[in-house]
């Protein structure tokens, strides 16, 4: 019975995963990487829930993941931001709202399990990186450095730093490494402070992450509630940051209308001013969707976690006993039900970003273009 209830929550995740990348109605989506080498087997798939085998030369798109299968590595790297390795059996997705106003030098990944190498370096002579990368139990923000994170199957989190520096930040504090520091972070715990780091040559991120998941198979029904309780919270905030989306959205459309009125009209006084009442709300929905970004982000990588875990204790079910496989389950499905009450809000909310940022490009270039055609008149 639990293994058919299991069975059908990774079924319903995966409905949740093509539903919650729709297609946008924008056009295509630019590429923002490509990858680089690969070795065994990886796969890259596509918001649309469409599995490609990774080859070579294949270019990335926001919203993409990226998986490795056991004795597999990607390397891959992204646009003027630099190359990352991505070791065997471990996930990555990439934020498909990259590239959606003002982020074209600034990505956002994903690392929902295994290691992941990173080297930042930017085109742009004495201009560093800005880069986020979010795992379960952190966020971890970057400029211009070379640093390893690792994220387990029980959400902990290691991040070392050997050039550069690194803030990493989890849901009661953050930290900030410099080379050769290094910091963990495990479920509903601030980072650990700044420790010596092994050299690079005798980290064995391999042994770490086994030795994670063998901790698991015994602690997983103490800590299956703190997983759930954890998702809850994530899920319910972004559906409170996708209402105040909406509603920002709104008001933005509002003033944009009254702008592409007075263009309408030719009357330069009220173009300057529609211009000016348009500035606020735009602001606002700014920090509205950054915020909605942030939250969704660290849910989504829960969820893809959680994706893992549930197949996790499908391979492991003899190694729980009757009613640590009720504990376990209750909490599983209480995460499915709400991945998929998220699944609407955040999809819609995706919907009136891109669509909110893509008019607020177009307004911003109508007003420009008629400031200048005035100039040329006069």
């Amino acid at each position: 019975m639990l293994c058919r209830a299991l069975r059908g929550i990774i079924w319903s995740t995966a409905l949740f995963l093509a539903l919650a990348h729709p297609a946008t109605g924008f056009g295509q989506e630019s590429a923002i990487g490509r990858i680089d080498q690969v070795t065994g087997t990886v796969k890259v798939t596509r918001g649309d829930d469409q599995e490609i085998k990774a080859k070579p030369g294949m270019l990335l798109l926001p919203g993409d993941q990226i998986t490795t299968e056991k004795a597999s590595i990607v390397w891959f790297s992204l646009n003027h931001a630099g190359i990352f390795k991505l070791n065997e059996e471990a996930q990555l997705s990439m934020d498909e709202l990259a590239n959606s106003d003002q982020d074209e030098n600034h990505p956002v990944l994903r690392l929902i399990l295994g290691y992941l190498w990173s080297k930042l370096k930017s085109a742009i002579p004495n201009k560093p990186i800005k880069m986020t990368l979010h795992t379960p139990t952190a966020i971890i923000g970057v400029r211009g450095t070379e640093f390893d994170t690792a994220a387990a199957l029980d959400a902990a989190t290691m991040v070392v730093v050997d050039q550069g520096q690194v803030e990493v930040e989890g849901e009661n504090g953050k930290v900030t490494l410099t080379p050769g520091q290094m910091t963990r972070v495990d479920l509903d715990t601030q980072p650990s402070a700044p420790a010596a780091a092994l050299p690079r040559d005798k980290r064995n991120w391999d042994e770490w992450l086994n030795n994670k998941m063998a901790q698991l198979r015994e602690n997983l029904p103490q800590t299956a509630p703190k997983f759930s309780k954890r998702f809850v919270f994530l899920t319910d905030r972004v559906t409170e940051l996708a209402r105040d989306v909406s509603r920002a959205s709104e008001q933005v459309a509002e003033a944009m209308a009254k702008v592409r009125q007075a263009l309408t009209e030719g009357d330069r006084k009220k173009v300057n001013q529609a211009a000016r009442s348009l500035r606020e709300p735009a602001h606002d929905f700014r920090e509205t969707a950054a915020r909605f970004r942030l939250r969704l982000n660290r849910a989504r990588v829960f969820s893809k976690l959680s994706n893992r875990l549930e197949t996790f204790v499908i391979k492991n079910a003899g190694k729980f006993s009757k009613d640590q496989f009720a504990v376990i389950d209750a909490h599983l499905v209480l995460i499915s039900q709400k991945r998929m009450e998220m699944k609407n809000v955040s999809r819609q909310a995706i919907y009136n970003m891109r669509r909110t940022f893509k008019e607020l490009r177009e307004v911003r270039r109508d007003i420009k273009a008629f400031r200048q055609s005035q100039r040329g008149g006069n």
